[in-house]
């Protein structure tokens, strides 16, 4: 079959958990899970073809004028739950536009897949991961085998939804790595990465920690990928693609230190001029990894730190002592390794003086870079499901089932804290910790481009303006 994988451009919305300055100036991310499945679709023998429409800064009628020249049979997205009915806008059109089959894949689909077949543009859900889900239901609709013996997929017949099957867990497929010779490599970025082409890259899924505001919870950490799998995809990506700083967004990429030792060491033989970013957890890192992770090419580690009271941290399941947090973060700077700290505002339990507390420890920690993010419960995670028991209704099933963007906004879970008092502590955190003399002058120092110090002239500018008008 012919296909056409679609990226759509989001725009900010009720919901999300950075707020709107924040997700403005984030940066433009290769979406690596669509590639892989793309990739995937490719290696079953189809024609595949990708249009990052967010990258590319293509409007719908752009995209339709490149669709009608591709011309294909089936077209694809993935769904993220609270962007749900951008995706749909965007599905309806091309639908409408072209005629094409739509297939709609993501984690929303595990956790909403007869809801989301109720809009009538989508034809085809893949429910769960696609390597055998994917090139099963493509077959059975090219020849026409009867779509019930396709295990976990949604479809319509009689005007019924059937549901195969709630989601697989597959292992990755070796050799089979996203589709970057389809995607724009060189638009691609972070807010703070430096270097050209920049890309992602996965090692493994799933977490075994039972945070319980986390939607990684939901998928057991076994797939892992082989050192050598990994490091041919590296090296790909460095010959083919150009890439010169990649993101590992494993979710614990040093959860097995001796597996990230090893893949440390594998890096560093290669000899190629690359850097990368990894997340893990400041109890999940020594300084025999840290010594390997610098040697390698390691230049930011991105620690999930979320509050520093205890008994918030408590409530959200974050075992994590917050003793551990200063000494991991001192070890990685010591290494010569910038820190990047997560928090979250809004937590259950949290009050104004809780945000000002994790505020002021953040600056303590003379971390590198932070990011405070609004508190949302996730629909999957043991956070959403106490709600839904609170408020009695599925708030993202209904969101879901509305014929287009309702609005609506999620209710709070343990605290009395509106979202305006929470995006106007968010605002003054950033301002608090980015400009301060020090921290600007650190900034300056590490620039490596003028694109790096307008990229930084222009957020600044636009956080102060948003700090001007929640003050």
């Amino acid at each position: 079959m012919r296909l056409a994988f679609i990226y759509p451009p989001y725009q900010g919305t009720t919901n999300q958990q950075s707020i709107e300055v924040v997700a403005k100036n984030y940066g433009d991310y290769p979406p690596m899970n669509l590639a892989y499945v793309a990739a995937v679709a490719r290696s079953f023998g189809h024609e595949v073809h990708f249009i990052d429409a967010s990258a590319e800064k293509l409007s719908k009628e752009e995209t339709v004028k490149r669709l009608k020249k591709i011309k294909p049979d089936a077209i694809l997205f993935t769904i993220t739950t609270y962007l749900f009915h951008q995706t749909l806008a965007w599905i309806r059109y091309l639908k409408q536009k072209t005629g094409a089959i739509i297939i709609v894949g993501g984690i929303h689909l595990r956790l909403y897949p007869k809801e989301t077949l109720t809009h009538k543009a989508i034809d085809y859900a893949v429910i769960g991961d696609c390597e055998n889900t994917l090139p099963q239901l493509l077959e059975a609709i090219e020849k026409q085998k009867p779509l019930k013996n396709v295990q976990h997929i949604g479809f319509r017949e009689k005007g019924s939804i059937i549901i195969t099957g709630t989601g697989e867990f597959c292992n990755f497929l070796p050799g089979v790595y996203p589709a970057r010779d389809l995607l724009p490599n060189a638009k691609y970025y972070s807010f703070i990465s430096q270097r050209k082409n920049y890309s992602g890259l996965l090692t493994s899924r799933g977490c075994p920690m039972q945070c319980n505001y986390c939607e990684q919870g939901r998928n057991r950490y076994a797939s892992v990928r082989e050192t050598a799998d990994v490091i041919k995809e590296i090296k790909e990506c460095y010959n083919k693609h150009g890439i010169r700083e990649f993101d590992f967004f494993d979710p614990i990429f040093t959860l097995n230190k001796k597996r990230a030792g090893m893949i440390c060491d594998a890096i560093r033989k290669l000899g190629l001029d690359i850097e990368y970013a990894i997340r893990t957890r400041t109890d999940c890192i020594n300084n025999e990894l840290l010594r390997k992770l610098k040697s390698s090419g390691c230049k930011r580690i991105y620690y999930g730190i979320e509050s520093s009271d205890e008994d918030v941290l408590k409530n959200i399941n974050k075992n994590q002592d917050l003793k551990t947090v200063k000494e991991a973060v001192r070890k990685t700077r010591k290494h010569g390794i910038d820190t990047f700290g997560y928090f979250m505002f809004g937590c259950p339990g949290d009050t104004l003086q809780t945000l000002r507390k994790s505020a002021k420890y953040s600056r303590e920690l003379d971390l590198d870079y932070v990011q405070y993010n609004n508190f949302v419960a996730l629909a999957g995670t043991k956070i959403y499901a106490d709600l839904m028991e609170k408020i009695k209704k599925d708030f993202w099933a209904e969101y879901t089932l509305q014929e287009d963007e309702p609005g609506w906004v999620l209710p709070r879970v343990g605290t009395k804290l509106t979202n305006e008092a929470i995006e106007k502590e968010i605002i003054k955190a950033f301002i608090r910790f980015y400009f301060r003399p020090r921290q600007i002058i650190k900034r300056i120092i590490k620039l490596k481009s003028g694109a790096e110090l307008r990229k930084y002239a222009a957020a600044g500018a636009d956080f102060i303006k948003a700090y001007l008008l929640k003050r």
